[in-house]
């Protein structure tokens, strides 16, 4: 009998999140595409921009200048992120769940929910944020 696979991806209370950055981020006038200490929200999956909407997942570790980019960003670029998440773990998604969505996970299933009418029950289900999502049946990942 095979032994089962762990579902956790990341733990993030050994590591900060791994994250790509939107290639589309322009530099500031200091000339940093992405600084420590800036709070990031989640762009697409795995990806993460500068917050402007105050829906962020955590900060910065780690910078991107222009001296490391000097034709700009592009899909190579990586920055580490310090979340309050303990963990990204795998699931399974029951509908279609995109990068950002908040969702319920129980068992190995997550669910996409609206956190303005999440109930009791979801809470104690666990509710976390897609990190990388994907097609109903799909295998997910969720910040937990």
């Amino acid at each position: 009998m095979a032994e089962p696979t762990s579902p956790i991806v990341y733990d993030l209370t050994k590591q900060p999140l791994p994250a790509k950055v939107d290639t589309t981020q322009t530099k500031d006038s200091d000339g940093f595409y992405y600084r420590q200490g800036d709070f990031v929200e989640i762009a697409g999956d795995e990806t993460v921009k500068v917050s402007a909407s105050g829906n962020g997942i955590g900060v910065l570790l780690t910078s991107i200048h222009e001296n490391q980019a000097p034709n700009g960003l592009d899909s190579r670029h990586r920055v580490a992120v310090l979340t309050p998440f303990k963990a990204v773990v795998k699931a399974t998604a029951n509908g279609a769940i995109a990068a950002g969505d908040a969702v319920k996970v129980t068992g190995n299933k997550a669910v996409k929910i609206d956190p303005s009418s999440a109930t009791v029950a979801d809470a104690l289900a666990k509710i976390g944020v897609c990190w990388k999502g994907g097609a109903d049946g799909a295998e997910v990942w969720i910040l937990v």
